[in-house]
């Protein structure tokens, strides 16, 4: 990947944890409470922390949120995900989001070689 690519990826994410940040301080009980329920949805429960990353990938594919792909292709990566089941929950994304969901796959493409998966 072209490294203007992989700088694209990471700007992304960095502009994402950035407004996070700001959101934070600005609005810390929004943020708070966002937190709080998207830390129950993602925790182990019927199904795992992992299986439930693999559907936010589809969803944030589906859903057209490049910041959101990039986010969830890392955080499955630290939790041992594979290439290949990146890819292929990612590809289940585009089954829900048509044409704009497939123009999205590269988002997914670029998070994994940033991250040298």
């Amino acid at each position: 990947m072209p490294k203007s690519e992989r700088t694209e990826t990471m700007e992304q994410l960095a502009n994402l944890k950035k407004s996070m940040s700001q959101m934070q301080e600005q609005m810390p009980e929004l943020i708070g409470k966002f937190q709080e329920f998207m830390g129950v949805c993602i925790t182990d429960g019927a199904l795992s922390c992992k299986e439930k990353e693999y559907i936010v990938l589809g969803a944030a594919v589906a859903c057209h949120c490049p910041p959101c792909i990039i986010m969830h292709v890392h955080k499955l990566l630290e939790l041992g995900a594979t290439r290949e089941e990146i890819l292929e929950a990612a590809g289940v994304g585009v089954v829900m989001g048509g044409g704009p969901g497939f123009t999205n796959m590269q988002y997914v493409f670029m998070a994994l070689e940033d991250a040298g998966a």
